[in-house]
């Protein structure tokens, strides 16, 4: 309005001026000459004129030029600017300098033409998510819903938090919920040996280097005792040492009994999947096992093109929360390496286990263990 406001009074002194103008010709035409006094009178006036209508000439002048357009206005695209979009939190990050190469930024266009939706529950054929805790369960879980677009379950959680839980993306909750989930997140059959969900006919069944999973379902506990938000904190190193040396044994002995329990339970390879957690988080093999896992579950809502974008997502991205921060790697005596070597020995030459992936990792394993 201020605008329209200035337009109007531009015009008016526009007018006014004309009209001045038209004025001192009159006036000029009408003196005659021999009349000095009259004529000297009529000089003054139109002077006093002139020097009043100055100013509104000045403001017209102002206002009808054009002043120079600036180079790009603020709502003009800028090319070589980027706006990356923060897998973390989805929020808007500043623009980064300009760089030479464009393959990240086509990277992180792909990542963000692939979206995470919020599951839904729904009926299917009840499948077991088994591993050994602190094996990367519920990193799986995440990305299974991810991919598949269903929650997923679990047979076990603490009682006072039955109930408690919210579900989001990201966040699967431990509430004992076995029905209606795409796969059921269990560590049986544990220390006692003991199956209490019996209902699955079907696994999953992930595997990780002992080295690394004993350390980490010590840190579970560690929260748990705590009170620590999970996944957020490693065992104090003098916590980790003395709580391995009084559980060593029976942290070992479970880590073995889900490696030899699921493949016996789940004869038949076509029921049965085994995923190596060096697999799944390895930057070429992940997407890889990822697709894997979606074909075996059969409920895929991402094509397969996407898989990739979601993995990078889950494994790398909104998922990190996770992965625990380490201040230290995790040791072992000396007995204790000799007994893990002779364990995982004895599986690799058992006859009861025929799967090619449990096979490959418990030679690496073994690798590992003994350098």
């Amino acid at each position: 309005m201020a605008r329209f406001r200035g337009n109007r009074r531009v015009n008016e002194n526009v007018e006014e001026t004309v009209k001045g103008v038209q004025s001192i010709t009159s006036l000029i035409s009408m003196s005659p000459r021999s009349n000095n006094t009259s004529a000297t009178t009529r000089n003054m006036e139109v002077i006093k004129f002139i020097m009043m209508i100055i100013p509104l000439l000045a403001v017209a002048v102002i206002y009808l030029i054009p002043t120079s357009a600036p180079k790009y206005s603020a709502y003009a695209p800028q090319s070589h600017k980027v706006r990356k979009v923060s897998v973390e939190t989805g929020s808007i990050s500043k623009p980064g300098p300009k760089s030479n190469s464009s393959s990240a930024v086509v990277e992180k266009i792909e990542d963000e033409n692939c979206e995470i939706v919020t599951p839904v529950f729904a009926n299917r054929t009840p499948t077991a998510l088994a591993s050994y805790p602190g094996s990367g369960n519920t990193l799986t879980r995440v990305l299974i819903e991810a991919l598949t677009g269903i929650w997923t379950g679990s047979t076990h959680g603490n009682d006072k938090m039955l109930g408690k839980q919210i579900r989001s993306v990201g966040n699967p909750a431990d509430d004992r919920l076995t029905e209606n989930v795409v796969v059921v997140k269990t560590h049986q059959p544990g220390k006692i040996g003991v199956l209490r969900w019996k209902t699955a006919t079907r696994a999953i069944i992930i595997i990780r280097d002992p080295l690394n999973a004993i350390p980490s379902a010590c840190n579970a506990k560690w929260e748990i005792h705590s009170q620590t938000l999970m996944h957020s904190e490693q065992t104090p190193v003098e916590k980790w040492t003395h709580w391995r040396d009084l559980h060593f044994d029976n942290q070992l002995a479970m880590w073995r009994k889900i490696i030899t329990f699921w493949p016996d339970r789940i004869k038949d390879p076509q029921k049965r999947l085994v995923v190596i957690y060096e697999d799944l988080v390895d930057q070429k093999k992940g997407p890889l096992i990822a697709e894997e896992i979606m074909t075996f579950l059969g409920h895929g809502i991402i094509p397969s093109a996407k898989v990739p974008c979601i993995w990078r997502k889950v494994v790398k991205g909104s998922a990190k929360k996770i992965h625990r921060p380490r201040r230290y790697t995790p040791s072992y005596l000396n007995e204790q390496l000799d007994a893990l070597i002779g364990n995982l020995t004895e599986i690799y030459e058992s006859e009861l286990i025929s799967d090619p992936n449990i096979y490959r990792a418990i030679s690496l394993y073994i690798k590992n263990a003994g350098m």
